[in-house]
């Protein structure tokens, strides 16, 4: 990736091209036309000049998190231009969701592969083979996979619950012998999403197991009466 004329995230009271481990820096080895990043630490400046392409937003991106992308040339070519106006310094966390929400505009994401973040068409991620998270994931605009498993309610009422919630790109399916939904969506679509699971799947007003000891008949022949 080249680094591109002025997007860089800048450190407090640092330049460009610092190498202290405080901050963040984009660098360019001229002989090795490499780039070299630095984790951010601390808040630093957003700063990009006039239009933003998909090439200068993962450069930053990497600038800051280190992390390596990946990008089919069809998905590039049919990118979208952005405008990114931040005025305040942000934390690293800050940046990467900024950055995410600026990928979701252009109509893109990204699916994580081992340590390489793939970057797909928002429309086509739930094809991609994405690993199943745990838990509730960060409210985030990256696209993540989760299991829901009810305990009280039919999985079936619950997936159709959930779809009222789900993002034009997230896809919701039951397993029906499992008993279990599969939720692909935005991170931040499904923690919505557990949090109504949560509300909806709750035991009935007055439901639970009750013993009743039978003392004077056959307990299978009493529970066919009362069946």
């Amino acid at each position: 990736l080249a680094v591109p004329v002025g997007a860089f995230a800048q450190p407090e009271g640092k330049g460009k091209g610092t190498d202290t481990g405080t901050g963040t820096g984009d660098t360019t080895d001229p002989s090795e036309g490499t780039l070299t990043c630095n984790k951010a630490k601390g808040k630093f400046s957003v700063t990009f000049k006039g239009d933003v392409e998909l090439k200068d937003l993962l450069t930053w991106a990497r600038s800051f998190t280190c992390k390596n992308f990946i990008y089919d040339q069809s998905v590039l070519s049919r990118s979208k231009k952005l405008t990114i106006i931040a005025d305040d310094k942000v934390t690293a966390d800050e940046a990467y969701r900024l950055f995410l929400v600026g990928l979701q505009t252009m109509g893109l994401t990204v699916v994580s592969k081992g340590k390489v973040l793939k970057v797909v068409e928002s429309g086509q991620a739930k094809g991609e083979n994405i690993a199943i998270k745990k838990g509730t994931p960060a409210s985030t605009e990256e696209m993540v996979r989760v299991l829901i498993r009810p305990g009280n309610v039919p999985a079936q009422d619950l997936a159709d619950a959930l779809s009222a919630v789900k993002s034009a790109d997230g896809d919701i399916k039951v397993i029906g012998k499992a008993g279990v939904v599969l939720v692909t969506d935005y991170a931040s679509h499904i923690k919505d999403m557990k949090v109504l699971s949560r509300e909806l799947d709750k035991p009935a007003e007055g439901a639970g197991i009750y013993t009743i000891r039978v003392v004077y008949t056959d307990a299978k022949q009493l529970a066919d009466t009362i069946n």
